[in-house]
């Protein structure tokens, strides 16, 4: 509505300045159709602009998604190794409870322990070695030859089912803290000697490691 209006005001205007004759008229006829060509074609542009932007918006990356996305796949990473962790500590804890409710004179056993980190797997590599050689010439007829080396390894890996897995060829046992260990009969000296030997062996921790307190 407000460009229908703007045209019919400067048709007014054109109307009153161009109305003295038949030639004013003409040339006020051609005149208005020039300006309204012009004005036409301006406000399509502007309208195809405003689609263009309008449709170039939604397309942008959204960062705040990235980092969001980021930001759950750390944490879900580290909840894993946390609860790898909490399983290797618990699964240590049990045997070792078992092996020691067996020593003469223990009973009710109870283990904490610390690991510093999870198991740690060596896996297989390929080694490629790459040899090049080149050689120069100087100005003087002197030669060289210069020599580069190149190593490059890669961990196989197998297809197993739907999944690619690497090929691991040791497993590390992980390095302990210290581990505490509560049971009846340690009062004794010589029983927790023997505790403390056990618990150092099995774990491959030395013994000032190892705390042995007696039960109430």
């Amino acid at each position: 509505m407000k460009v229908y209006q703007i045209f019919k005001d400067m048709w007014r205007s054109f109307s009153n300045l161009f109305s003295k004759n038949e030639k004013n008229s003409k040339l006020m006829k051609i005149s208005f159709i020039a300006i309204l060509g012009i004005a036409i074609l301006g406000l399509s542009n502007m309208f195809s602009t405003q689609e263009e932007s309008s449709k170039i918006m939604p397309s942008l990356p959204n960062q705040g998604d990235e980092i969001s996305s980021d930001l759950a796949w750390n944490q879900e990473s580290s909840k894993s190794q946390t609860d790898e962790m909490q399983r290797l500590e618990s699964s240590y804890e049990e045997e070792l409870g078992s092996l020691l409710n067996k020593i003469d004179g223990v009973s009710e056993v109870e283990v904490m322990l610390n690991f510093d980190a999870t198991n740690k797997h060596i896996f297989e590599k390929n080694l490629v070695i790459g040899k090049q050689v080149t050689e120069e010439t100087d100005q003087n007829g002197g030669k060289r030859k210069i020599e580069d080396e190149t190593k490059d390894q890669s961990v196989v890996i197998i297809r197993q089912g739907d999944q690619e897995v690497p090929i691991s060829i040791q497993t590390q046992k992980p390095t302990l803290r210290g581990a505490l260990i509560i049971a009846k009969g340690v009062d004794h000296l010589e029983v927790k000697k023997w505790v403390i030997d056990a618990v150092s062996k099995v774990l491959d921790v030395p013994s000032h490691r190892v705390s042995v307190l007696q039960k109430k």
